[in-house]
């Protein structure tokens, strides 16, 4: 039931590759030369269903290196050029002993995940392992129908993800725009505060200068009062002198009369 949900998705959204309403994936394969008589009918295989799906592959995508062990290097090259959306390896590993097989094997399971976890697109691992060339012969055909589908999910599940990861580093973006402007305003309020600030200092500087003038003028207003104060001092001084001339020249002249009016009574005497 799992598997006849997920060909259904599958088959959804390759419909709406065909119909150009979503791009086409860019899928790359490295294929291995070792055991070539199972390895071609795992490319075919896969070949055809992505095809049905509606995704086909240029000969320039698909890449054979000789054995199952140097699938990594190159799918990391081609995970690395940024011109595909994922790799696919596929290759077979044939070993009477499990231990062996499952070794080689797991190596290679493992450099394509750490080299999914690199670059951020999926490396899929169809190395098939296996004791026996029965055995490989037996799983061959679902193996690479599976390898196919996982490797067409893996793209959309991406193109999710992508999507979703975009859209909110759009809103985080324009968070930021706002906060940006926020600050913009709030150091153009601090300027204006500066601004005013400055005036006020300026304003203030000019009233402690008027102060200054006027103190000034007033202190020129004292000195204006002192001398005008020395000259009615001055003026009073010299009434006071005048009326003591004018005292003595009284006495002098009381003197006289006096000395008249004695003379004048000897006379009659």
């Amino acid at each position: 039931m799992k598997m006849n949900r997920t060909n259904s998705v599958l088959s959804l959204c390759m419909l709406f590759v065909s119909c150009g309403l979503i791009a086409q994936p860019r899928i790359g394969i490295v294929m291995s030369r070792y055991n070539q008589e199972l390895v071609t009918p795992l490319l075919e295989i896969t070949l055809i269903r992505f095809a049905e799906m509606g995704v086909y592959l240029a000969s320039q995508d698909i890449i054979v290196v000789p054995g199952a062990t140097e699938i990594p290097l190159v799918a990391a090259r081609m995970a690395s050029s940024g011109q595909y959306d994922a790799v696919l390896g596929l290759g077979s590993i044939i070993h009477k002993d499990p231990r062996v097989s499952f070794f080689a094997g797991s190596q290679v399971n493992y450099a394509c995940q750490k080299i999914s976890l690199d670059y951020n697109i999926p490396v899929i691992c169809g190395v098939l392992v296996t004791t026996s060339f029965e055995q490989a012969y037996a799983h061959y055909a679902e193996h690479a129908l599976c390898c196919a589908d996982t490797t067409l999910e893996m793209v959309q599940v991406m193109d999710f993800v992508n999507f979703q990861v975009d859209d909110e580093e759009d809103v985080n973006a324009d968070a930021d725009t706002d906060t940006d402007a926020v600050v913009d305003t709030d150091a153009n309020a601090f300027d204006d505060a500066d601004v005013y600030v400055d005036a006020q200092a300026e304003g203030a500087q000019d009233v402690f200068a008027d102060t200054d003038a006027v103190v000034d003028t007033d202190a020129d207003a004292f000195d204006d009062a002192d001398v005008y104060i020395d000259a009615q001092a001055e003026g009073a001084q010299n009434m006071i002198a005048d009326t003591y001339a004018v005292g003595d020249t009284s006495a002098d002249a009381f003197d006289d009369v006096q000395e008249n009016v004695f003379d004048d009574a000897d006379e009659s005497f």
